[in-house]
């Protein structure tokens, strides 16, 4: 059977991607990808699984994956991208496109760990990080 990025036999539902620095440039960037991809506004250049010989592999759809996070920095994912357009990485149409996706993801990123900042033990943040992963 020959799938292409937009169908698929998988039927476990949606499938997670959980970015540690997901307001960062590489996290940003691939979100908005993700977005544009899964709404037919980008094809999926350069993406390996959407091509021979992994492109008839029972693998989610674009549409199924779903993004969050950890992060210490509080910029939303949008501030982000306008950032990245600016330096001529995004065109400025597509993040228009997909902004509410954008702000869809960036309202579940969860607070990172930040040494500077943290209160109590590391092991308690690293199980509040952890529990944060569980429940996403």
């Amino acid at each position: 059977m020959h799938l292409s990025a937009h169908q698929s036999t998988w039927n476990h539902g949606r499938t997670g991607i959980w970015f540690v620095g997901a307001r960062g440039s590489v996290a940003t960037t691939a979100t908005l990808g993700l977005a544009a991809i899964a709404s037919g506004l980008s094809a999926p250049t350069g993406c390996v699984t959407a091509q021979a010989p992994l492109d008839d592999v029972a693998l989610p759809a674009f549409a199924d994956l779903v993004v969050g996070g950890h992060d210490i920095s509080d910029t939303p994912l949008g501030k982000k991208a306008e950032q990245l357009v600016e330096a001529g990485m995004i065109p400025y149409r597509l993040l228009e496109a997909v902004r509410p996706q954008l702000d869809a993801v960036d309202a579940d990123i969860r607070p990172g760990y930040d040494a500077a900042h943290r209160t109590g033990s590391q092991a308690a943040a690293a199980e509040a990080l952890a529990a944060d992963i569980v429940d996403f």
